[in-house]
């Protein structure tokens, strides 16, 4: 789910590039939980610029899956066991 909420919000961000500017105007909220995605504050910046309300990151800080996952990747963040530190994202500990 997060994935995909997050692969949207890239393509909309393509289109505003591409001069579209109606698409910023599309998200009004935005939940993701338990995100397998790099928590990397850059890119959740940009994308949070296209959410006009709420934008939440909801992280379990214990989540095996996902801390194995973290590991195999480097041990770089991932969304969904830590929070994001992106202006005006709202992270909600589900531990």
């Amino acid at each position: 789910g997060g994935v995909v909420v997050q692969s949207c919000l890239r393509e909309l961000q393509e289109m505003v590039t591409d001069g579209n500017p109606l698409a910023r105007d599309i998200v009004c909220d935005a939940v993701m939980l338990g995100t397998p995605a790099l928590a990397l504050n850059e890119d959740w910046s940009k994308l949070r610029q296209l959410v006009s309300g709420r934008f939440i990151n909801g992280f379990f800080a214990q989540d095996s899956f996902l801390l194995s996952h973290q590991f195999r990747r480097g041990g770089a963040p991932m969304a969904g066991c830590s929070p994001l530190r992106a202006p005006d994202v709202e992270n909600v500990p589900m531990d």
